[in-house]
């Protein structure tokens, strides 16, 4: 699912989207998850496994509230890898009540060369590491990082804060 240029994506409350294995969503705006605590929005694989999402230079923060992004698989074309079953490069993201994980891939999401808050999140069931931060800044708030294969948090030249987090 490739998004025209620039395109906001906006998915409301109570939506579950289901994607085919190798499926990707590929985006260079912001994507907003905008669920509630009663009606999340789940972003999940058909069958067993999705290849997950990207998103590039999205120019506005993406936010995702009481939203499930599970089974990624990773991203894998022609010759083209990401190691997080989430990217986001040169966009900023916040995560708030948002459950990642049961995956397949390095990273749970990356983020690189982005601001990013996360709080009151959940990360679990990864097969190797949660969150992987590259040159980025942000904080982690009140977030469980459990069942954890790899590392909980693995940064590189970043700057962020964690507060009120157990792994």
């Amino acid at each position: 699912l490739i998004l025209h240029d620039n395109t906001k994506l906006f998915v409301p409350w109570g939506t579950t989207l289901l994607f085919s294995g190798g499926i990707i969503l590929y985006a260079t705006g912001p994507v907003h998850l905008l669920g509630t605590e009663r009606a999340p929005v789940v972003l999940t694989a058909q069958d067993a496994n999705w290849s997950g999402m990207v998103v590039i230079n999205a120019g506005m923060r993406s936010t995702w509230q009481y939203a499930v992004v599970e089974k990624t698989a990773g991203i894998s074309r022609d010759g083209w890898q990401m190691t997080g079953g989430i990217t986001f490069y040169h966009s900023d993201i916040l995560l708030d009540h948002v459950v990642l994980g049961n995956n397949q891939t390095e990273d749970v999401i990356n983020v690189i060369h982005s601001s990013f808050e996360f709080r009151d999140s959940l990360f679990s069931q990864t097969f190797a590491d949660a969150f992987d931060g590259d040159f980025s800044d942000g904080s982690i708030t009140n977030c469980l990082f459990e069942d954890i294969t790899g590392d909980a948090i693995d940064v590189s030249g970043s700057d962020i804060t964690v507060s009120d987090t157990r792994m």
